[in-house]
């Protein structure tokens, strides 16, 4: 569907009051990080970002630019174009740059403007492994829903890995067998944790939202995304925290650290609905429940009308609308955000689907005050598919009915949730990357003190790398999609190839069609065109014997304002059995068999020389050529020598035809005629042939061609000229001219 939307939730006023622009006008204008679409030119192979200037009280476009690949920090950009240009551009590789003013009115708790740029990336074909960390009482339930789950990531590229999970397990444990398979699976990228797994937590006094009751150590899910062992239990000793489950003394299995200590290494995202009586549903329904929407949003049944909903009760909106500035920054100007009234979330997304819903507000574990509740989430099928809240309180999943959890499992469209105290950098989402993907670069540490980097700061100056910052969802979702095929069919031509016809894609736009097999679905699917396919359909010609899995994927070339990138359908999958026929019945099928309609030819059969067939199925086994000197039996006259066939060079004198003309080459020959000797030389010649003739004989000498034909006659010569005859094999007859007696000899010219 070329239409995408954005659902954030941020936080909203119940009154419709026109605040115009105010979120971008008055709080990030004194930022960079407003993008217009950037420039390609596919000649002089360049790519510039453009950066807005509406934002610019200064407007003389000066600005640092940092590069987030290599930690370049370039100090003295400045042009009235407002235009980054790139010297080291690479189609298909991604840029990272970070932007901010250099005037020195920069705020440092103000975000800068981050740019992940390119022409055609294609990270969304194949994304690496995706690991589930699943209770396994619950994966036992839910088999059903969760293998059609586990089908669509496969069809999304994910290689997919199931760990089951008791609720028991050593949560060190958990972590080290995250690692083992991190170190096996170089490709390993993301781990989704679904139920009753055990929950880390670690720090000292962590309160995102400033409130003294829930200080301490916080659920810190990144524990297990980060793999380097600088995680303690030794120094923080807290016993004062209201609730047991933020205290943490030394040695009860919560970690010391308030920060992520070094970079995560992968992304990760949580659903627990264990603490959610609020609903009627069984948590395992309410599992069910949110797999089914994850499928459906994936696959293009999920209907979205519109990108954004904003409901803002200006609480801190210079701090918690941080998401939705990123965000709309890096997208085209026609998925800019651009609404100017403030909205009703719930009256509105009950009536009409969006994408990304953003509110800001006060709150409490169960609402965003004068937004939304827990129970209407409840009670009325709100349509938001990703929702950020920014409040007190309700980012502590640790309560029951938290406002964010029970969005997620509730029977509305939410399938992914942050907490807007925390700034999540949105933006990746318009260069085509995952909401896992924007997680870990959160977590990167990333703050204003370093000047040219990103600041993520949230509320209270919380860095976005404190390990109580989440995502609450599945890390895999994105939010470009392209809806997947309606049907596929795969059929046995004739035992010796596969036909694949599927229902074309409606949305229009597409570039084409891509086709992979693997071996079982476990295994690694291979695409087997080179060119996109337009037609609805595609033959397998040299198909695996056994299973074959086939998946086809419609592909799309998508563009935010500073990356175009590919979108790919989730793929529809389908297999068949294939086993090559056996027509002639000699007992090979016919992909051993060379010829599958002869059951005298099959590798069971013993080579029969200069027939014509590979009787044997073996080109090693020699039909003709047997001595293998390039010379088939019909131009070779020893075809068991190889050193004999008419490439061959003639040894003269040596009774052996060496060149397969006939005879053998005498360079001087002595013979009898009429009781007299006569001695013809030098042969080979190249021009005067001498005969001498010993005794008394009356002669005639012609020279024939190697064609027969007379080229020379004279009786009685002593010698003849050859010297105006071209290079080659002539025939010399010498006859005694009273008996017609002769000798014929064989003569070469040469030059």
């Amino acid at each position: 569907m070329r239409g995408r939307i954005f659902f954030i939730v941020l936080f909203a006023i119940t009154s419709t009051s026109s605040w115009g622009q105010f979120i971008f006008d008055d709080h990030f204008c004194e930022d960079y990080g407003n993008f217009k679409p950037f420039e390609y030119d596919i000649d002089s192979y360049s790519f510039t970002i453009k950066l807005s200037e509406t934002c610019d009280p200064s407007a003389d476009g000066s600005f640092d630019v940092r590069n987030l690949m290599t930690s370049e920090l370039k100090t003295s950009q400045q042009n009235s174009s407002f235009t980054v240009p790139t010297s080291d551009f690479t189609e298909g590789k991604p840029m990272h740059y970070c932007f901010r003013k250099r005037n020195g009115t920069h705020n440092s708790n103000d975000p800068n403007g981050t740019a992940y740029a390119g022409v055609k990336l294609n990270h969304d074909e194949f994304k690496g492994g995706f690991l589930i960390l699943i209770n396994g009482e619950l994966l036992s339930r839910i088999s059903s829903v969760f293998e059609a789950y586990k089908l669509a990531l496969i069809g999304d590229g994910w290689s997919v890995t199931v760990l089951p999970i008791k609720s028991t397990d050593s949560i060190p444990a958990i972590k080290r067998l995250i690692k083992e398979m991190y170190l096996s699976m170089p490709e390993l990228r993301s781990v989704f944790i679904i139920g009753d797994v055990p929950i880390p937590y670690s720090g000292q006094g962590i309160r995102p939202d400033g409130h003294e009751e829930h200080a301490g150590a916080w659920m810190a899910d990144v524990y297990y995304a980060d793999l380097d062992d600088d995680w303690t239990d030794v120094s923080v000793n807290d016993s004062e925290s209201s609730y047991e489950r933020h205290r943490n003394i030394p040695g009860d299995g919560k970690f010391d650290q308030t920060f992520c200590p070094s970079p995560t290494e992968l992304e990760i995202g949580r659903i627990y609905f264990e603490n959610l009586p609020i609903f009627t549903e069984t948590p395992q329904e309410l599992y069910e429940r949110y797999l089914t929407k994850d499928i459906n949003y994936r696959t293009g049944k999920t209907h979205i009308d519109k990108e954004y909903i904003l409901q803002s009760q200006q609480v801190y909106p210079d701090i918690m609308l941080k998401d939705l500035w990123l965000l709309s920054g890096t997208a085209t100007p026609a998925r800019k955000f651009t609404q100017t009234e403030n909205m009703n979330l719930v009256a509105e997304s009950s009536q009409t689907s969006y994408r990304f819903g953003f509110g800001d507000s006060y709150g409490s574990p169960t609402s965003c005050n004068n937004i939304v509740t827990s129970q209407q989430f409840k009670e009325d099928s709100l349509q938001v598919s990703f929702i950020t809240f920014s409040g007190s309180y309700f980012g502590n999943w640790s309560y029951d009915n938290t406002l964010l959890s029970v969005a997620c499992a509730s029977k509305g469209n939410t399938i992914a949730a942050t907490w807007g105290v925390f700034t999540n950098p949105l933006h990746y989402l318009n260069s085509g990357q995952t909401f896992g993907f924007c997680q870990r670069m959160s977590m990167r540490g990333y703050n204003g003190a370093i000047l040219g980097q990103p600041n993520w700061s949230g509320f209270n100056n919380y860095p976005s790398h404190t390990v109580s910052n989440m995502l609450i969802g599945d890390p895999s979702l994105k939010t470009y999609i392209l809806p997947k095929l309606e049907s596929l069919s795969v059929s046995n031509m004739d035992s010796l190839k596969i036909n694949l016809q599927w229902a074309e894609n409606t949305e229009g736009n597409i570039l084409g069609y891509n086709v992979y097999r693997a071996s079982s679905l476990a295994g690694d699917f291979v695409r087997l065109n080179s060119d996109y396919i337009e037609a609805d359909g595609f033959v397998d010609f040299s198909p695996l014997v056994g299973d074959n899995f086939y998946m086809v994927r419609a592909v799309r070339l998508d563009s935010g304002s500073v990356a175009s990138f590919y979108t790919y359908s989730t793929g529809i999958i389908d297999s068949i059995d294939f086993q090559f026929a056996d027509s002639d019945l000699d007992g090979y099928a016919a992909n051993e068999d060379c010829d599958d309609r002869n059951p005298n030819v099959n590798p069971g059969k013993v080579e029969i020389a200069y027939n014509g067939l590979d009787d044997d199925c073996n080109p090693e086994t020699l039909d003709d050529d047997l001595d293998n000197d390039g010379f088939v039996l019909a131009h070779d006259c020893d075809d068991n020598n190889p050193n004999i066939n008419p490439g061959a060079t003639e040894i003269a004198d040596n009774g052996i035809d060496e060149d397969c003309d006939g005879m053998d080459l005498i360079t001087s020959s002595v013979k009898r005629l009429c009781n007299a000797t006569i001695e013809i030389y030098p042969n080979p010649v190249s021009d005067l042939l001498h005969i001498q003739i010993i005794g008394l004989l009356d002669y005639r000498v012609e020279l024939y061609d190697f064609l027969g034909k007379l080229i020379s006659i004279g009786d009685n010569s002593k010698f003849v000229s050859v010297k105006n005859f071209p290079p080659g094999t002539y025939i010399l007859k010498l006859s005694d001219l009273h008996s017609n007696q002769y000798i014929i000899q064989r003569i070469v010219v040469i030059k």
